[in-house]
């Protein structure tokens, strides 16, 4: 299908029809609705994807109660991004952003995201989505903490998703510390990821954490089912300062930092074939 017939489909379609079924529009709907179709051309165009009702791409959130009401609409000057805020049935409120309409590798994705919602108070958390041929993922979720006054704290957690392989990478991210500490583990569902974030949240402050990560491990060994597969990395100011590899229930590699006063540190590197049972008990 040519370019402009294409475009007077998706005008067709995306104008009128039911492709806003669901859909409240408590301001002026104009742009919004040019930008959508420009995006729904760019998705044909470079990925051969179709949006059929816009209530699709909020459906994968299935926390979403349907109506929803949008409620202010923002558009760049530049034509690459929109924002919209937006109420569901039950009055949440929630944003989406659609920020690649003209970036060929990421014009498939965009984010639903709430903040201090009364499903998650005190945090921003972000959605990231994928369209494909069969369905919409979630690949990413990102978690940035607030204050009781509604300010941001400098510390986030980051979940990547990789769908292929089925792992979940969670990452701590201190920005004024600038600490991390990453965790990868196959993937079990929302819930046990909540778990994870509430734990990351709990050990940002005790700095010991990113000097040995095995407590890490403890903890999250009485969880995972056996035999079990895991990798944890901190990190202080982008050097490792400990890991540990855990494959099919084998300790493959344990690192850790002693910081013996301001002026010296010793690190310890270990590459093992043990059990994981084994390596647990011992270092009690």
């Amino acid at each position: 299908m040519k370019s402009k017939k294409l475009m007077l489909y998706l005008r067709s379609k995306i104008g009128t029809g039911n492709f806003y079924e669901d859909i409240i529009f408590k301001v002026d709907s104009t742009e919004l609705k040019m930008r959508m179709l420009k995006w729904c051309d760019n998705l044909q165009k470079y990925k051969g994807l179709k949006i059929n009702q816009f209530k699709d791409l909020l459906l994968p959130l299935n926390e979403i109660v349907l109506p929803i009401k949008i409620n202010n609409v923002f558009c760049s000057k530049s034509g690459r991004r929109f924002d919209i805020d937006f109420t569901d049935n039950e009055g949440k409120e929630y944003y989406m952003i659609q920020d690649t309409l003209y970036a060929y590798n990421k014009v498939n994705t965009y984010i639903i995201g709430r903040r201090n919602s009364k499903l998650e108070p005190l945090l921003d958390r972000e959605f990231t989505f994928e369209i494909s041929e069969d369905n919409i993922q979630l690949i990413e979720s990102a978690v940035l903490k607030l204050r009781e006054d509604g300010k941001n704290d400098e510390i986030a957690v980051v979940f990547i998703y990789n769908l292929k392989e089925d792992i979940t990478q969670a990452t701590l991210k201190s920005y004024v510390t600038n600490r991390i500490i990453k965790i990868q583990y196959p993937t079990i569902d929302m819930e046990f990821d909540k778990d994870v974030l509430e734990f990351l949240f709990k050990i940002n402050e005790k700095h010991w954490y990113y000097y040995d990560v095995f407590p890490i491990l403890r903890w999250i060994s009485t969880i995972l089912e056996k035999p079990i597969c895991v990798s944890i990395t901190a990190e202080v100011e982008k050097e490792i300062t400990s890991e540990i590899d855990v494959v099919k229930g084998k300790v493959q590699k344990y690192t850790l930092t002693e910081i013996i006063n301001e002026g010296e540190v010793h690190i310890t590197k270990k590459i093992l074939s043990e059990d994981l049972e084994e390596f647990l008990y011992t270092k009690e």
